[in-house]
């Protein structure tokens, strides 16, 4: 018999509650993986369908707009802005124009809404706007001009709309493209989730992606994926404000 401080009031032996203490501690280090992976998962499929949405207001974007694309706009999302993507897709989904959500409220990191990609934790350093999206600089390479029209751009099936990115930004550029998600449960290569330009979503690797219209050593047609729409290639100024 073990002496009676050595038992709980509930008849419970010390020794007994540590062990089942222990016990519990380990499953739930077990678990916590298989847990953090079915997280990692249920971001991924998030952003993949808010980009869906994207494609959705795109494409009704174009109808009304004689097959325009929608501009980059400005980093300032001031409320005349109104031509920027930001500012003309949302109402095809039935909300705000970025520009009209007041500054606390705009999109932050970990927001349940369709402008953030729930995988990303924090903003990173910097200020203004905060962006999961942006839309492909090639796109619109002068902000003087207007951006191109849809039929002007070559294989509008694997030329980037928008990508996925973590900035302030609104336009996408090669290197701010963010491969942040598993390609699978059993993969984890790196991918990243693009919409383009004829609307539909898919998961890519960099190894796919080009910036040039020539194909990349071993790359199919059908997998290739350009940032430049047009044949020669127009290069985005980089050092004009906008």
């Amino acid at each position: 018999m073990y002496p009676a401080e050595y038992k709980t009031g509930g008849g419970f032996r010390i020794r007994e509650m540590i062990i089942v203490a222990v016990l519990v501690l380990i499953l739930v280090f077990v678990a916590l993986p298989r847990w953090a992976k079915r997280d990692t998962v249920k971001d991924s499929a998030i952003s993949f369908r808010n980009l869906q949405q994207w494609g959705i207001a795109l494409n009704l974007y174009l109808i009304d707009n004689n097959q325009q694309l929608p501009q980059i706009g400005s980093k300032t999302l001031g409320s005349g802005d109104e031509t920027g993507w930001y500012n003309v897709l949302p109402p095809y989904l039935s909300l705000q124009p970025l520009a009209n959500i007041a500054g606390p409220e705009r999109p932050q990191p970990r927001n349940a809404s369709i402008w953030v990609d729930p995988s990303i934790e924090k903003k990173p350093p910097g200020a203004g706007t905060f962006f999961s999206y942006a839309m492909n600089r090639y796109l619109q390479p002068r902000v003087d001009r207007p951006s191109l029209r849809i039929f002007n751009v070559l294989d509008p099936g694997r030329v980037i709309f928008l990508g996925e990115t973590s900035g302030y930004d609104p336009a996408l550029y090669p290197e701010t493209l963010e491969f942040r998600h598993p390609r699978s449960k059993t993969d984890p290569t790196l991918s990243a989730h693009v919409l383009f330009c004829d609307g539909h979503v898919e998961r890519i690797t960099e190894t796919v992606l080009t910036r040039t219209r020539e194909l990349p050593a071993g790359v199919e047609t059908t997998h290739a994926v350009f940032w430049p729409p047009t044949s020669p290639v127009v290069e985005p100024d980089r050092y004009q404000e906008y």
